[in-house]
């Protein structure tokens, strides 16, 4: 029988020392795969972001005052999938400004729990990504090309963007997402949505023709 009390501070130790020299995201990544079940000081289940069937959810990994990481897992909080490319509750909440994770991050799941949509408006330049569900596993079908198509339809020269972003906003149908991708030229906001269609093997990015529109920084 594997001793519980002796692999909690073994995770502890390695995961501090991932986190803290700037190791890549793989090794944390690994470590939590290998020792998630062992780890119930350590996560805690994000409430309002599982699943729609009900299976998944969200947990957030902390270690004291450390970088915080989230975590796609099984609704139990046993089985480990997906480290994600999110901030984490404690690393943005801020009462004093009145700042919640909900008004940072974007989780959105398709309607048949297949898909999870996720964005991060803290990087200057975020991105979406898209995982699915397959089985007993995840795999991230992250669209590539998003910046490129929306860049194309509206008719921007990349060299003068600032910020931009990638917001998912709903999942018209299983398998396509709808996002808006958002450009700040400095003096002026573009927002061009473009859809995300999910197929076997491959993901399509295309704009929604004459949707996108631009108006001067308020």
């Amino acid at each position: 029988m594997r001793n519980r009390h002796w692999l909690t501070p073994v995770l502890l130790a390695a995961a501090l020392g991932v986190l803290t020299t700037g190791a890549p995201a793989q090794g944390l990544e690994g470590l939590l795969r290998k020792h998630w079940s062992d780890a119930d000081a350590f996560k805690r289940h994000i409430d309002g972001f599982d699943s729609p069937d009900g299976q998944l959810a969200l947990f957030e990994f902390g270690l004291e005052d450390i970088a915080r990481q989230t975590v796609l897992a099984s609704a139990d909080g046993r089985t480990f999938y997906q480290l994600l490319p999110l901030s984490s509750p404690s690393s943005v909440e801020n009462p004093a400004r009145k700042r919640t994770f909900s008004q940072v991050v974007t989780i959105l799941w398709s309607p048949d729990s297949r898909h999870l949509a996720t964005h991060d408006s803290l990087a200057r330049h975020s991105e979406v990504s898209v995982f699915e569900v397959r089985d007993a596993a995840v795999a991230d079908v992250s669209p590539r090309t998003v910046r490129e198509v929306a860049l194309k339809a509206a008719d921007l020269d990349e060299a003068k963007v600032r910020s931009s972003g990638q917001k998912p906003e709903r999942w018209t149908s299983a398998t396509v997402l709808r996002v808006q991708a958002r450009f700040s030229t400095g003096g002026r906001v573009v927002t061009v949505p473009v859809e995300v269609v999910l197929g076997e093997g491959r993901t399509e990015v295309r704009a929604v023709i004459g949707t996108h529109k631009g108006g001067n920084k308020s």
